[in-house]
């Protein structure tokens, strides 16, 4: 058959692969917004201003900040939750690797953010698992797979 007469290419529920991708890309957006709301200093929002920090890049070879993170899933450069969750990972992990010092209140407001980001992806993961393809509870639980 022909798309028009019907034919075209169905997904589960008989929905097309393009409607499967935007309800996914949609569910991903909803993450990134929850993740920016644990954020409550917005010290993750933006790129670090290489002005004020000039070893940053020496120290950081990957930065990425929240608004990295919406532009990409704009542009539909996620595949998964997973690849959503290790980029919100990796914009906390930077945070703690270059104010080292867990003395440093960057530091403490960096692991805050991966352990509450933890929370949520876990929720998450549970929440939306059929609706990502099946594979996030464990993929995004951490365990239980």
């Amino acid at each position: 058959k022909t798309p028009a007469a019907g034919g075209a290419a169905k997904g589960a529920g008989g929905c097309c692969g393009g409607c499967v991708a935007r309800g996914r890309r949609q569910l991903l957006r909803g993450l990134v917004s929850a993740a920016a709301q644990l954020d409550g200093e917005g010290i993750f929002a933006q790129a670090v201003d290489l002005k004020e920090e000039p070893t940053y890049r020496l120290q950081i070879p990957t930065p990425l900040c929240l608004t990295d993170v919406r532009r990409r899933l704009a542009r539909g450069g996620y595949a998964d939750a997973e690849e959503v969750r290790e980029s919100l990972y990796l914009i906390a992990r930077n945070a703690m690797v270059y104010n080292v010092s867990a003395a440093s209140p960057f530091y403490r407001l960096a692991e805050s953010f991966f352990k509450k980001v933890q929370a949520l992806v876990d929720t998450f993961g549970r929440q939306h698992a059929l609706a990502l393809g099946g594979t996030v509870g464990g993929a995004l639980g951490g365990e239980g797979e």
